[in-house]
């Protein structure tokens, strides 16, 4: 039998300078009585915060006042007992998440050094845990770096000590993340109770059979035991909707304190997992029990779904370069999103924050997100709702933008990571590929680096040899981001969006995985972190990044704004809307460009969905929740069925992508208007486009269209079916925005209504 008992009240939260256990401050009877109450999960800066000790850290230069708090010794202590009348054999304290250099006692006991905010540890506690009366947990957090925070963002803080710390690499400054050194026991605290036996691990692994008329189901279960020797059965239920579908059952001889039970299921007709816009993501339930004399000593359910995942980067035919997913036997179309923390405080980032963000995601039709490896990995809650919802996951280990240290020590502490973060994930269907790091392999080109080579790659290869491992993002060929091979990272700040290198490299790339523009978030959303009297001119307070990059990327925007507007506009109304429909623009224009070449091109992914604190950024959504114009302008681009345009030289050519597994027969609707809604032309003609495809389906001139006045009149395409409803809608300026004599957001969001 196992008992979970989750250890979130009653802590206590103090600090020293330095030498807390000198004090005493480990020790069961320490006197702990005027140090704060707090909540497991908890953070310093928060807990701090939250008393009215500190500021918010995140109005205007808050956070380079506090550089002193990650600087002292952090202490939690916690008294407890078991619950009465649970008999136990083993007791274990697990930890879910300690951030990040932690000493652990136990009634006085040393129990634990950890470096890691990545890993779950699991102590056994089974000799040093009073039963019947209190015991005192403490836990110290050493400082990670100690002095003020260094002024040059390359600093050697920033290159040599943050690759050594296995913490979000993030919270040493980026940017888009403040230098703010989060501290505590980020996530749960457990007491694991078990007696005798109990379960473990559970893999699920898929195989699809007999082009999906049948599938193969494995079900690894690990079994702990800690009884003397014996017997014990395990039973696999695959329940689908509550109904059970198919029963195995397997004795297992308890030999040893862990044993490995295989379960293997044949399923008809299964129904397979697959991205929202391809199809249903159809969810099993596995139920595991573990019985021993008789009796149920442990249950799981484990959710899981049936999908196959490759990654082409061969044309098989061909032997041409490609980077395309292949799920379940048919190409995908990755439109996609990165996704970075929410919060630089990682703990406020809860289960509502998640589904809030996620919905928003959805809503804007993408099919996909990047989880980037200079943050963290995200709860288990939100691979949940990517499988419930139909996203697909592009997972880096997190590791980013540094040469790694290659020692043993190093690189055996990543693997022990690896192992907790394949196991913890790879049951998710959402889930389809593993990636070494962001950004390392420039830093290590050409030799290379074992940790993304070797290290991580054996990792994912032993523990779940179902999903494609790429080594780093961007990674390919003898330049890591060449356009050419494997994926990219297209940044240009400051030039225009559609000049000559944005063209080049769009025109070009297998695959984006990185690609993003500047703007400002809302007037309420700057007003919430810069002061009155810092709200114009922009300035570094408006933070385009932690410094130094804030006036640097200031500087790209205005220098795009020039290009895109004619000119830097004179008022924050204006200064904010103009950077947001410039974004908007943007996007809307590389995502058109890159699905016209499908598969030439497999995929975009813009950078990012929002942000970690208020700031001014690439983000689609800001801090608070609140969308950019980019949200409705990539809600159109991202549309499963997409009718575009390229406006080139008098000439209006129109294509059709369709990324669903369907032909889509009906209807091309050309109208030609002047504002606001005045009907110049109509033209209409029937037309196919295959399924997953993308088709140009009409070019005309503008002499066909008689534009008289660009300012004034514009064109909106629309697909329709056989009923003559619209499957796309799209709408083509016939001019640049600056020229336009009205709002065409206005029009723009008028198309999602």
């Amino acid at each position: 039998m196992r008992r979970k008992i989750l250890l979130s009240e009653g802590w206590k939260l103090g600090n020293f300078k330095e030498g807390g256990e000198a004090k005493g401050a480990h020790a069961p009877e320490y006197d702990d009585s005027e140090w704060m109450k707090v909540k497991v999960p908890s953070e310093v800066h928060l807990e701090l915060f939250k008393r009215g000790l500190i500021e918010d850290p995140y109005y205007h230069a808050s956070v380079d006042r506090y550089w002193w708090i990650p600087t002292y010794e952090w202490w939690y202590r916690l008294r407890f007992r078991p619950p009465k009348g649970i008999s136990f054999s083993r007791a274990f304290l697990v930890f879910h998440g300690l951030d990040t250099l932690a000493t652990v006692w136990l009634n006085g006991d040393l129990v634990g050094t950890f470096k890691n905010m990545f890993r779950r540890y699991r102590i056994d506690v089974t000799e040093r845990l009073l039963r019947d009366e209190d015991n005192v947990l403490a836990i110290r957090f050493s400082p990670v770096v100690r002095g003020p925070p260094p002024k040059e963002y390359r600093s050697e803080e920033w290159t040599k000590v943050r690759p050594q710390i296995r913490k979000a690499q993030m919270s040493f400054g980026w940017d888009i993340a403040p230098r703010l050194l989060t501290v505590g026991i980020w996530r749960d605290v457990e007491l694991l109770l078990i007696k005798d036996v109990a379960i473990g691990d559970i893999c699920v692994r898929t195989r699809v059979l007999k082009e999906g008329e049948e599938a193969e189901v494995l079900a690894i279960i690990q079994v702990m035991n800690y009884a003397p020797e014996g017997e014990a059965v395990v039973s696999g239920r695959i329940m689908d909707d509550g109904q059970l579908i198919e029963e195995e059952k397997k004795l297992v001889e308890l030999k040893k304190e862990q044993e490995e039970v295989t379960l293997r299921f044949k399923l008809k007709e299964p129904k397979l997992w697959w991205p929202w816009d391809l199809g249903e993501p159809h969810l099993y339930t596995l139920n595991v029990r573990l019985y021993r004399n008789g009796e149920i000593e442990d249950s799981r359910d484990i959710r899981f779904g049936i999908r196959e995942v490759k990654l082409l980067t061969k044309h098989p035919h061909t032997g041409e370069n490609a980077f395309t997913f292949i799920i379940n036997d048919k190409p995908v179309y990755v439109r996609g999103i990165n996704w970075t923390p929410p919060d630089a405080i990682f703990t406020r980032i809860d289960e509502g924050r998640y589904k809030e963000l996620l919905k928003l995601v959805l809503d804007m039709n993408a099919n996909a997100l990047r989880i980037w490896g200079g943050g963290v990995y995200p709860d288990d809650i939100f691979y949940d709702l990517c499988d419930e919802m139909g996203i697909m996951v592009w997972q880096d280990f997190m590791f980013a933008c540094a040469y790694y240290p290659k020692n043993q020590e190093f690189l055996r502490e990543a693997e022990r990571e690896a192992e907790d973060i394949v196991r913890r994930f790879r049951n998710h269907p959402s889930l389809i590929l593993w990636c070494g790091d962001n950004e390392c392999d420039a830093m290590c080109h050409p030799e290379g680096h074992p940790l993304n080579r070797v290290i991580l790659k054996r990792v994912c290869e032993r523990l779940d040899p179902t999903r494609p491992y790429w080594p780093s993002s961007p990674c390919g060929g003898e330049k890591p981001n060449s356009p050419y091979e494997g994926d990219t990272h297209i940044w240009h700040h400051g030039e225009y969006y559609k000049s000559e290198i944005y063209e080049s490299e769009l025109g070009t790339a297998l695959f984006v995985s990185e690609i993003g523009h500047l703007s400002c978030p809302d007037v309420k959303t700057l007003e919430g972190y810069i002061p009155k009297e810092r709200m114009w001119p922009p300035n570094e307070s408006y933070r385009f990044g932690y410094r130094p990059w804030s006036l640097r990327r200031l500087r790209w925007l205005e220098r795009a704004m020039r290009s895109f507007w004619g000119k830097v506009p004179e008022k924050l109304e204006e200064y904010i809307h103009v950077s947001q429909l410039l974004q908007a623009e943007a996007y809307k224009y590389w995502v058109e460009k890159c699905r016209r070449r499908k598969f030439n091109n497999s995929g975009i992914m813009l950078w990012n969905v929002t942000d970690c604190w208020p700031q001014c950024s690439d983000s689609i959504i800001d801090y608070y929740g609140r969308p950019k114009l980019a949200y409705y302008y990539v809600k159109i681009a991202f549309s499963p069925v997409l009718i575009s345009a390229e406006v080139r030289e008098g000439r209006l050519s129109i294509w059709v992508t369709n990324d669903t597994l369907k032909d889509i027969g009906g209807f091309l609707k050309i109208s030609h208007y002047e504002y606001p809604a005045e009907v110049r032309s109509v033209y209409e003609e029937k037309t196919l486009v295959p399924a997953n495809g993308s088709r140009l389906v009409k070019s005309l001139k503008f002499d066909e269209l008689r534009i008289e006045d660009k300012s004034k009149e514009y064109v909106i395409l629309e697909l329709l079916d056989h009923d003559k409803k619209p499957l796309s809608k799209n709408i083509v300026f016939l001019t640049e925005p600056r020229n336009l004599s009205f709002s065409p957001e206005e029009l723009i969001i008028g198309l999602l209504k």
